[in-house]
């Protein structure tokens, strides 16, 4: 009966040791339970300040992807703007080339024309020709020469003048004898002399009036009094179909005919105008689409590389937000 009892007494403290382990294994794990609960609110505090960060993040990306994309799209306008310009400054440059060339050349025909004085009176280029049997200055040169006006000025002159166009300036009444002993041998055709120191040519004749066909033109040495004498107190009726000299004579021309010297040379006048004006706005104009496509492609480029830099940044956002997540959820 004892030896039961010391069994199981020995029974019991054997239990009882059993049960303070297992006690101190439960205390251990607790503690250890702590500890983790502890290490999970930590985590789970830092995923949700990651997340918040995160979606501020996403929010500054986006905004500026969309201002990216809006500064690109304003780019690729200007580029097309540019390019727009572009064409029409080239168009305008070519149209500029072909002013110029054609306006060169008929400049050119014409002035080849007033060296060769085609239209001239075969009389008055023959004597031209040979003006030099008569002396240095003895021969002057064509009335035409000593006057100069505008196209429609000169088309008046012409009309009236008529032959008289093509008369010839000698220096004196002496010249005028020894030209028409020539003319008489050479026989050249109908030639008119106005020799410079007859009185018909003085310059003093009348006062004229406003709109006489004199103060239409612009007449130089020697020939002023010849041009005052022919064409003072001259006035033109219905834009040249009829003229009123200074006796009140009424002369009616014959039709429009070809332009004369005068016509010509106001020609050759307006042409150099017009050619230099040509020269003028082809050198103001850009040669080259170099500057233009230049700066174009530059604004293009640089909203393009914040664009890729925006979607690097938006990137990285998205990979922290996922990130931060699976962290909360695996805690």
């Amino acid at each position: 009966m004892l030896r039961e009892l010391r069994d199981e007494l020995h029974r019991s403290q054997l239990d009882r040791q059993s049960a303070e382990r297992e006690r101190e294994e439960v205390s251990e794990r607790r503690a250890g339970l702590e500890r983790e609960r502890a290490h999970l609110f930590d985590a789970a505090e830092a995923a949700r300040r990651e997340l918040a960060a995160a979606d501020d993040a996403a929010a500054i990306a986006a905004t500026r992807v969309a201002e990216t994309n809006e500064l690109a799209e304003n780019s690729r306008e200007a580029l097309q703007q540019a390019r727009e310009r572009e064409v029409a400054a080239r168009e305008e440059l070519i149209r500029a080339e072909d002013l110029h060339t054609a306006l060169s050349a008929k400049l050119n025909a014409l002035e080849g024309l007033e060296r060769e004085r085609v239209g001239l009176a075969p009389a008055a280029a023959r004597l031209l020709k040979e003006r030099g049997i008569f002396g240095e200055g003895a021969v002057l040169g064509p009335l035409s020469d000593f006057i100069s006006t505008d196209a429609s000025a000169a088309a008046l002159v012409e009309r009236f003048l008529g032959p008289t166009v093509n008369a010839v300036l000698v220096r004196d009444r002496g010249v005028a004898e020894a030209v028409r002993a020539w003319h008489t041998s050479a026989a050249p055709g109908p030639l008119l002399l106005l020799p410079v120191d007859s009185l018909n040519g003085d310059a003093s004749n009348g006062d004229g009036q406003s709109d006489d066909l004199a103060r239409l033109v612009t007449s130089s040495s020697p020939a002023t009094g010849w041009v005052r004498s022919l064409l003072g107190q001259v006035t033109a009726m219905e834009s040249g179909t009829a003229f009123v000299d200074a006796r009140g004579a009424v002369w009616l021309p014959a039709p429009e005919s070809g332009p004369g010297p005068l016509r010509r040379r106001a020609e050759i006048a307006d042409l150099r105008t017009g050619v230099a004006n040509a020269a003028t706005a082809r050198t103001s104009m850009p040669t080259s689409d170099a500057t233009c496509g230049f700066w174009a492609d530059a604004r293009i480029a640089r909203p393009t590389q914040v664009r890729v830099s925006t979607r690097n940044s938006a990137t990285s956002t998205t990979r922290a937000v996922v990130h931060a997540y699976s962290r909360a959820v695996a805690t």
